[in-house]
């Protein structure tokens, strides 16, 4: 029986030799970050693939997300592709394109095979940019939204997305052309609070300061230190 006095990775392996799946769920969800990583790496292989395994794809998905991109490599290669797929369609795109990247390539390209279309090809987008570019630490996950739309029109995923985004300190959507083209800026506090008829391009912010995908890291980094914002377009 598990004890508060045991080593994490000690309740965890226990929870793990006898499948107690909620347990385990509430207790790795009771983990700083810290605790987990190094919890992780006393696992044996076998006991992290099983983990992952007994975790939902979400759950599982956050998991991978805290450990190191190498060590999230390592058990994602030995897991079914099938598997693997399920995990990567529950993060974030950013972190998708970082794990695949430190696949073979061989294997990246199964695992892309088998998850969604639509994630997939987020994914393959940010694969092709640089690490050390903007456009490498870009995340794309529905945060771009037609101007001609209405606060009505917007899909439950995006009118509820505030719980969903504050994770990662993302306040804004960016509003859109249909050619793809940046308009502006909406705040997602705005977008919830606006009345059912409200346009989207009427409640926009214009003037805002983006960056060029293909820019240097540093520009990046430098945006962020000069400017109180959560992010860049």
């Amino acid at each position: 029986m598990a004890t508060e006095t045991q080593s994490p990775w000690r309740i965890i392996a226990e929870f793990l030799e006898e499948d107690q799946t909620e347990k385990l769920t509430q207790f790795i969800d009771s983990l700083t970050s810290k605790q987990l990583i190094h919890s992780i790496g006393h696992l044996s292989l076998n006991q992290q693939m099983k983990l992952l395994r007994l975790l939902s794809p979400e759950d599982a998905a956050e998991v991978i997300e805290e450990i190191p991109e190498a060590q999230a490599a390592d058990i994602i290669e030995e897991m079914e592709t099938h598997e693997a797929a399920a995990i990567l369609n529950e993060m974030h795109s950013n972190e998708q394109a970082d794990l695949l990247q430190e696949l073979d390539q061989e294997e990246a390209s199964a695992i892309l095979a088998e998850m969604d279309p639509e994630e997939a090809e987020d994914a393959k987008k940010l694969m092709a940019y640089d690490h050390d570019t903007a456009g490498g630490s870009m995340i794309t996950d529905d945060s771009a939204i037609p101007e001609s739309r209405n606060s009505k029109e917007m899909p439950g995923k995006r009118r509820a997305a505030y719980q969903e985004f504050e994770e990662y300190n993302l306040k804004y959507f960016y509003v859109i052309t249909p050619l793809g083209e940046l308009v502006g800026v909406l705040q997602t506090r705005d977008l919830l609070i606006a009345r059912p008829e409200t346009r989207l391009g009427d409640i926009v912010l214009r003037n805002v300061i983006a960056i060029n995908q293909h820019a240097p890291l540093e520009e990046l980094i430098n945006l962020f230190d000069t400017y109180d914002f959560y992010g860049f377009p």
